[in-house]
């Protein structure tokens, strides 16, 4: 009986101190919640390290605030970590579908001078809820596919608008950004054009002064997968022979050079 009314007592003092510091001044909802890589991992384990894959997991709704463990839980921003006897990480404005996210990198781990590399075996989880920022600018992060595995890779996948990708190093994918649907998405390369591609008819007729190659007959079945991947090839070279890409016609001023750093 005693026991129980300690553990009564200590829940209650918990939930207490819970109301209290996530209804404090300054604590109201935020639209914008801030996630910090601090691993170099590639990984979704409870080893007190947030990784890449974990990171945009919780901007994605794929892993929940609540499943995180302490040390983790302090690299998410506006959560608390309950002690004792609770053991829980909670929030009043998770990360996830619902936000605007922002993934950011500790620089004591990614140093802006000393660039630390996230080696992945797998793609890393698309971006398809919207609205979310992976923002190396302030730091020194390669993400490179690792080829042991032998698979196709694509390090970064959108599939929702409004999303940005930002200050990173990406090496040695099959595709370092692969956007699959979504409007809106700022990536974009300073020294690399960017060349973009649409199989969406309506998307090519209401947009056409922003696509440099029109698949949408591949949709259509009028041509096959290896004639929409010679059209592409056959404007790849054309790019490579000077042909200005769509995007720097219309001065698209977005695609900022933040670092560069050694190649590997």
């Amino acid at each position: 009986m005693k026991r129980f009314a300690l553990a009564t007592i200590l829940l209650t003092a918990a939930g207490v101190a819970v109301f209290l510091a996530l209804n404090r001044p300054g604590a109201e909802a935020s639209p914008d919640v801030w996630i910090t890589v601090n691993s170099t991992d590639d990984s979704s384990v409870r080893d007190g390290k947030l990784t890449l894959t974990e990171a945009i997991m919780l901007a994605t709704d794929d892993l929940d605030v609540g499943d995180l463990d302490h040390g983790e839980c302090d690299q998410v921003g506006g959560t608390l970590w309950l002690p004792y006897p609770i053991l829980d990480c909670t929030s009043l404005n998770p990360p996830g579908a619902a936000s605007a996210d922002t993934i950011v990198f500790d620089t004591s781990v990614f140093p802006p001078g000393s660039a630390a590399t996230i080696s992945i075996d797998f793609d890393l989880p698309a971006l398809n809820t919207g609205h979310d920022t992976v923002d190396g600018s302030s730091a020194g992060v390669v993400v490179e596919a690792s080829w042991a595995a032998s698979e196709i890779i694509y390090c970064f996948e959108i599939a929702s608008d409004d999303n940005v990708i930002k200050g990173l190093e990406i090496h040695d994918c099959t595709t370092g950004i692969l956007i699959e649907n979504g409007q809106g998405n700022i990536i974009g390369n300073p020294i690399v054009p960017v060349m973009k591609i649409c199989a969406n008819a309506l998307t090519v007729r209401t947009m056409p002064e922003h696509i440099d190659v029109d698949l949408s007959d591949l949709l259509n079945l009028k041509i096959t997968l290896d004639e929409a991947a010679d059209r592409v090839m056959a404007m790849m070279a054309r790019n490579i022979s000077g042909r200005l890409t769509a995007a720097e016609v219309l001065g698209h001023n977005e695609f900022v050079l933040t670092k560069l750093h050694k190649s590997a």
